[in-house]
């Protein structure tokens, strides 16, 4: 990606936040997807792209020097602790959105129940997945051409069976990353005040909770 400018590629200003980064991506890598007529170069340049700008130390070095080499593999740790991030985002724009302040939140506890519930709904969507496949398999093999000629129909199924097969495949990996993200989470406390006993209640408060109420109708989270 010599010579571009990313931050124009993802059309976002050099100050952009990592929400207005992650959202301009999703946006123009739908277009962009060969699956939808767009181009692999295209695809790829957006996603180097995207994989760079949400990445604190790379962004920091292309800022100052314009270096947009790609990042040595890390196993996986990169992708573990952007699931984390983009938990935390959550937690935060829930405080913003509920006018709360970190002092008597358990941010910790309120990562693990979106990541949580994050992998809920994975597991939602992959049973989702199993049954269309296994509708589709059912359906494989009964279409038969009045006259010689291709099997329309069956190739049709036979795509859509190679389509979720890649489906269930991405829902393995993303509840794998949501399962190593609780665990990285896991080994972390967060230092918040405790509230003060109320008069009336005559006992402590545990620590209040903004995403608790966003959560209970929610799916997949992200």
């Amino acid at each position: 990606m010599e010579g571009v400018d990313l931050y124009r590629l993802l059309g976002v200003g050099r100050d952009a936040t990592r929400e207005q980064i992650r959202r301009a991506y999703r946006r123009l890598v739908k277009a962009a997807h060969p699956d939808a007529g767009g181009s692999v170069e295209c695809f790829q340049a957006l996603k180097r792209a995207h994989d760079l700008l949400m990445d604190p130390e790379r962004r920091r070095r292309y800022d100052e020097t314009g270096d947009a080499t790609e990042a040595a593999p890390d196993n996986g740790l990169s992708a573990v602790i952007e699931q984390v991030a983009i938990a935390l985002d959550f937690v935060l724009g829930a405080m913003h959105q509920n006018g709360f302040t970190p002092d008597h939140i358990d941010v910790v506890a309120d990562l693990t129940t979106t990541l949580r519930k994050r992998l809920e709904g994975l597991a939602t969507e992959a049973r989702g997945f199993a049954q269309a496949k296994l509708t589709c398999l059912q359906l494989a093999g009964r279409f038969e051409r009045r006259e010689p000629g291709d099997n329309i129909l069956e190739g049709i199924v036979a795509n859509r069976i190679r389509e979720l097969d890649n489906r269930i495949a991405a829902n393995a990996k993303a509840a794998d990353l949501a399962r190593k993200a609780i665990q990285l989470v896991a080994d972390y406390r967060y230092a918040f005040t405790q509230p003060t006993a109320s008069r009336h209640q005559g006992r402590l408060p545990g620590p209040r909770s903004p995403v608790l109420d966003l959560l209970t109708n929610m799916g997949a989270i992200f």
